[in-house]
């Protein structure tokens, strides 16, 4: 099945923020909206049982007050952790749908299908500064 020209990979749909704005569905699904500024586009309220906002630049190194944080790793795999079961499908987005977005799609993927995660670096470029920290903290779940 595919969104927008992108394919859902099990539960899990990467978008570019354009197309998020866009999307809707039929039945239960939740968000992770990335945005490297304060202002995040309008997702659609219907069906939706979840939305986590979370801001922060695409850079592949640390730089104090625009790069992913321990909080933002942390809050990532709470919000997935209440909503997975009650999601048809995760939607992740950030402005392009190719770095940062992915990169916690992988790493979701490796924590709830793990046979499927690595599809995500297979087709996209996650962030390696945002997969890792993910990384770090899935290991203490």
């Amino acid at each position: 099945m595919q969104f927008y020209g992108r394919p859902l990979i099990g539960k899990i749909l990467v978008l570019p923020k354009d197309s998020a704005a866009k999307f809707s569905y039929n039945k239960p699904w939740s968000c992770i909206s990335i945005s490297h500024t304060d202002r995040f586009p309008d997702i659609k309220k219907e069906n939706r049982i979840g939305l986590l906002q979370l801001q922060f630049a695409d850079i592949d190194y640390y730089i104090e007050d625009v790069s992913f944080t321990n909080e933002q790793a942390k809050a990532a795999l709470k919000f997935a952790g209440k909503v997975w079961d009650k999601s048809n499908i995760m939607m992740i987005h950030c402005h392009a749908g190719l770095s940062r977005s992915p990169a916690i799609a992988m790493a979701l993927s490796e924590v709830y299908q793990k046979e499927l995660a690595d599809l995500f670096e297979q087709i996209y470029f996650p962030n390696t500064l945002v997969l890792e920290k993910l990384r770090e903290h899935t290991r203490l779940l």
